[in-house]
């Protein structure tokens, strides 16, 4: 089967993208018009266009960061507080 990238509007008038799986480009329409969608474009995903799916495994439930252990250090800099020094000779 071959993936194809579209963009059509759905019956409730709205523009959509997405990605659709079929043997043909022309099955592919053909699917599309039985759901009721006027397709505007549609070619075969290539490259960047292709849907890639991951799968790894179970989620990882992350322990929450409390503010208090964040701590954040901003030095601020202006023209007029800095002096230069020439070297003692």
């Amino acid at each position: 089967m071959a993936e194809f990238v579209y963009t059509a509007v759905g019956p409730d008038g709205k523009k959509k993208k997405g990605h659709i799986e079929a043997k043909t480009k022309e099955m592919a329409v053909a699917n599309l018009k039985q759901e009721k969608n006027t397709v505007l474009n549609i070619e075969e995903a290539g490259g960047l266009a292709r849907k890639i799916n991951f799968s790894f495994g179970q989620k990882v439930a992350h322990p929450p960061i409390h503010v208090p252990d964040v701590s954040v250090s901003v030095t601020t800099f202006s023209a007029s507080s800095l002096t230069c020094h020439a070297p003692d000779r």
